[in-house]
């Protein structure tokens, strides 16, 4: 039976109808002609195999005669093309166990065309009448050029992924020779393509490595693997090196068609980020503070050793716990309250909180914690710095102690200096009126000279007393400072006219500079810083000269003394502005003072703001520098008002009350001897009992601070004024010499006249005028307020 049979065919399931359908009316010329016309060539096999039929068109697609194979097995057709070894294997098989097949692959050479020709081949097995095996019978089709255009469009898509990869990508030959390199591999090495097809491929790796990836291709060489990846060093062009993961896979063929394929990956930032957290977890490891990192929910991600060692937790428990484990309740009430509304507003949190580790051992844990978000915003992680604070707390305990053992140790000497001075002040103000009293009677030349060297003394020693309450003001924090911007000239002036004599009498040359400069500043306590360092230059220079002046310093002016006195030593720089301490005055000579003139320009730089430097060579000389800044503009001029004086009165009503009859006595005669009448008391109730017999109305009163009995002289003011009911509020001065803080405080807050003793005769005469001068005020005001309300009083009944 042949294919064309018309009485017999195959079975409906065929790839072809039935024989006589086929063929029936059409004679064998016209089916040769219709089948050479075909595209198509068809073929056909008895049941051994053995081809029977093959169509004129086989001849002309393939160029191989028909005769050539027909009467032979399909097995010898299949071999005269090109076909893989394995595939026809398996298609031989697939013919003996009677399978149909679709579209099998070959490949023929035409040396003609110089190009392969390719083939789908295709048949099913047919059978007879009688349903027994007859053979197959199947088509032949050539699909040169689409199969030509697949492998071109392969090549292509192939072409780009090669030179676009990110991936250094090479075809690495037989013993090592690299034919092509893509863009990527040039960029990596540094090479062009030319100068990488003069490389072997083990040149571009590192000589440490080298052995082991020539291992690893041996194996794939072998075929012992189908493709290898490890990790190696290469050498770039500049000699620099780089870390790859290498991937190999070799390409099958016959001896010069064989070749691998090399895949690298610049994995130098990954090595290096490797490197990093390694050497980030040793760095956390040694750090003695435990760390912690959490995830937004609490659990530990990462902890280092100490925070471990700090809760007695072996390392693997500490990952995946949670944080609050390791606090009691009131801990955790914190953590809700404060620290976690911190975290999530983005701030950090630092703080001491009570942690227990696994002993339940309870102790103070200081901790800072902080948060990380990304780009978004959300939490990424938290993460914690902690330690055990028991032996920090131990010594803030004592540092705590020791600070206020230092303040009540400073209290007591304050304490002691308002006193001390408050018991020299007395007969210090007794003395200087006795003196003043002396000084208007004496009319002999030689007495003069006596009684004006007597005011000397007691003037020198008023200053030494006086710098102790200036201290004690700015202790109390009673100085308040006045900035305001003005010009400097006027006060260069008057330092210069004031320290003129005094540098002319120690033999000094002292040199002013004169300035136009404008700066903010408090004028008078500015006045006070720089006259204490000019007196401090003339104290400690036997000999040169002082240079005052200042220089711009930026946005600020340097006021600077210049001297070439004694100098201070290195070691002594940091104390000279320490109460009491001088340098060059082991004898402590009181002409060279308390040593406090340093400790008050320090005070009031502070107050101010203003920096103070020195600078000094031992023997040579010093230079101390305040900063001030400069005036943001000129102040504008203000026209010179006359200032009102009051005019001196004499025979006004002085009542004196002090509790120290030295002191009494001497007012009362100063007081006398500048015409006014004067009664004295000891206390308030000696005074309210003096004033019944004297016959007059207090005009003014002066009082001591410090009476007997815890008294003072503003509750003794109080009292009289009780007493006297007067119209007006009863002028009085307060004279005190008590110089503790809170003493000064309360005696500002009472709102007389206050002065410090003790006090010179002409400042006493000044206070008493305007206290008069403020209460003749006073009860003028209240006269017209009484006229006023007694005329309304009047029209309205």
């Amino acid at each position: 039976m042949s294919l064309f049979d018309t009485t017999k065919g195959p079975s409906s399931d065929t790839p072809f109808p039935a024989g006589g359908a086929l063929t029936s009316g059409m004679d064998a010329p016209l089916l040769d002609d219709v089948l050479a016309a075909a595209a198509d060539w068809v073929w056909e096999t008895d049941a051994q195999l053995r081809l029977v039929r093959l169509s004129p068109t086989f001849a002309a697609e393939t160029g191989i005669p028909p005769d050539d194979v027909l009467g032979h097995s399909l097995e010898l057709l299949l071999l005269r093309f090109l076909i893989d070894e394995s595939e026809l294997s398996c298609q031989v098989n697939a013919l003996r166990a009677r399978a149909p097949f679709r579209n099998l692959r070959l490949r023929l050479l035409d040396p003609d065309a110089q190009l392969t020709r390719h083939f789908l081949l295709s048949g099913r097995p047919w059978r007879d009448a009688q349903g027994n095996f007859a053979g197959y019978r199947g088509v032949g089709l050539e699909v040169t050029e689409p199969a030509l255009r697949d492998v071109r469009e392969s090549e292509n898509r192939f072409r780009a992924i090669f030179d676009r990869a990110a991936l250094g990508i090479a075809v690495v030959r037989p013993g090592g020779h690299i034919s092509q390199a893509n863009p990527a591999l040039e960029a990596m090495f540094g090479y062009s393509a030319e100068e990488l097809s003069h490389c072997g491929f083990t040149e571009l790796t590192h000589p440490e490595d080298r052995d082991a990836d020539r291992d690893a291709a041996r194996m794939l060489l072998r075929r012992e693997v189908e493709s290898y990846s490890r990790e190696n060093r290469y050498l770039r062009r500049d000699g620099s090196s780089f870390w790859g993961r290498i991937t190999a896979s070799l390409v099958p063929g016959e001896n010069a068609s064989r070749f691998t394929v090399v895949m690298i990956e610049d994995i130098d930032d990954r090595k290096r980020a490797e490197a990093n957290l390694s050497l980030f977890r040793k760095v956390m490891d040694a750090a003695h503070e435990a760390i912690a990192i959490l995830s937004p929910a609490g659990n530990i991600l990462y902890a280092n050793s100490a925070y471990g060692r700090l809760f007695g937790v072996p390392q693997g428990a500490v990952f995946g716990s949670h944080y609050r484990a390791y606090f009691p309740a009131q801990s955790q009430a914190i953590l809700d309250r404060a620290v976690g509304p911190a975290l999530l507003r983005g701030e950090s949190w630092e703080g001491v909180l009570e942690a227990t580790d696994a002993s339940e051992r309870t102790f103070p844990l200081w901790q800072r914690a902080g948060v990380l978000r990304d780009e978004y915003g959300r939490v990424q992680f938290y993460f914690a710095f902690m330690h055990d604070n028991t032996d920090q707390q131990l010594f803030e305990d004592e540092l705590f102690d020791a600070k206020e053992a230092a303040e009540e140790a400073n209290v007591a000497k304050t304490r002691f200096l308002a006193a001390a001075s408050h018991d020299l002040r007395q007969p210090m103000q007794a003395l200087a009126m006795f003196v003043a009293v002396l000084a208007g009677r004496v009319v002999d030349r030689e007495q003069g000279v006596l009684v004006a060297r007597i005011q000397d003394s007691v003037t020198a020693l008023e200053g030494l007393l006086n710098s102790l309450l200036d201290v004690s003001k700015l202790e109390a924090g009673l100085v308040v400072p006045h900035q305001a911007d003005f010009p400097v000239a006027a006060m260069l002036d008057r330092l210069a006219a004031e320290f003129e004599p005094l540098c002319a009498a120690e033999g000094l040359k002292l040199t002013v500079v004169p300035s136009t400069a404008v700066v903010h500043s408090d004028p008078a306590l500015l006045e006070r810083i720089l006259r204490n360092l000019l007196n401090n230059a003339v104290r400690y220079t036997h000999g040169g000269r002082i240079l005052f002046g200042v220089r711009r310093r930026g946005r600020a002016i340097s006021f600077e003394v210049w001297d070439t006195g004694i100098g201070i030593p290195q070691a002594e720089l940091k104390n000279i502005f320490r109460e009491f301490h001088q340098v060059g005055n082991q004898g402590r000579d009181r002409r060279q003072g308390l040593g406090l003139g340093l400790a008050i320009v320090e005070r009031l730089a502070n107050l101010l703001d203003h920096p103070v430097a020195v600078q000094s060579i031992e023997g040579k000389g010093s230079v101390f520098s305040v900063q001030v800044p400069v005036a943001a503009r000129a102040p504008a001029a203000v026209s010179p008002s006359q200032l009102q004086l009051g005019l001196a009165r004499k025979g006004a009503a002085i009542l004196v009350i002090d509790d120290e009859p030295d002191v009494r006595e001497s007012l009362e005669l100063l007081l006398e001897s500048w015409g006014h009448v004067v009664l004295s008391a000891s206390s308030a109730d000696d005074a309210v009992r003096r004033l019944q017999g004297w016959g007059r109305v207090p005009e003014l009163v002066i009082a001591d601070y410090r009476l007997q009995n815890g008294d003072t002289g503003g509750q003794a003011i109080a009292r009289l004024e009780v007493h006297l009911r007067p119209v007006a509020k009863l002028p009085a001065i307060i004279l005190t010499g008590d110089t503790a803080p809170e003493r000064l405080q309360q005696a500002q807050a009472l709102g007389h006249g206050l002065l410090h003793k003790p006090v010179q005769a002409d400042a006493l005469r000044r206070a008493i005028d305007e206290a008069l001068a403020r209460g003749a005020r006073a009860h003028r005001r209240a006269a017209r307020d009484g006229s006023k309300a007694g005329a309304r009083k009047s029209k309205a009944s």
